[in-house]
């Protein structure tokens, strides 16, 4: 499944027809979000917390590791509820 950039208003169109999943944090969903957008972390509000940290007062590799240290043991149910969610349509992240 190849990833490619679209300008606002073909996502816009896009999301009419397609799901659009939200990986943002739950306090960032919870501020604003798209109508109907379905929320699916890839962390949490306190390890959104803890990468944006270490990015900031150490390094951009390090906050990455840690990113990965907390998405690693989630990656294969969101992708289940990912295909649950689509079959076989796109989605828009």
């Amino acid at each position: 499944m190849a990833a490619e950039k679209i300008h606002i208003d073909q996502f816009l169109e896009l999301a009419k027809q397609y799901p659009v999943i939200d990986v943002r944090s739950p306090g960032e969903y919870e501020h604003a979000h798209m109508p109907g957008a379905y929320s699916m972390p890839l962390f949490s509000n306190e390890e959104r917390k803890v990468v944006g940290t270490t990015y900031k007062q150490q390094s951009r590799e390090k906050a990455i590791k840690i990113g990965l240290d907390y998405f690693g043991p989630k990656m294969r149910k969101m992708v289940e509820e990912v295909e649950a969610l689509t079959k076989e349509s796109k989605i828009i992240l």
